[in-house]
């Protein structure tokens, strides 16, 4: 799989991040749980970041 990413800088000054990720699923994945994490830099080299809610997705 890959993924591509969208950066946008709002009127505001903060950014906007879009990221979607291509995955080709197989039979085997039927029960697996996905999540996405973001991270990203701070002031004074500090770092953060924020995770989603954990997800499965339904394969046919």
């Amino acid at each position: 799989g890959y993924m591509t990413s969208r950066t946008v800088r709002e009127a505001s000054g903060l950014l906007s991040l879009t990221s979607t990720l291509y995955l080709r699923l197989h039979k085997d994945d039927r029960d697996a749980s996905f999540h996405c994490t973001a991270h990203y830099s701070l002031p004074e080299g500090r770092h953060g970041h924020l995770d989603s809610p954990t997800f499965h997705l339904t394969l046919h």
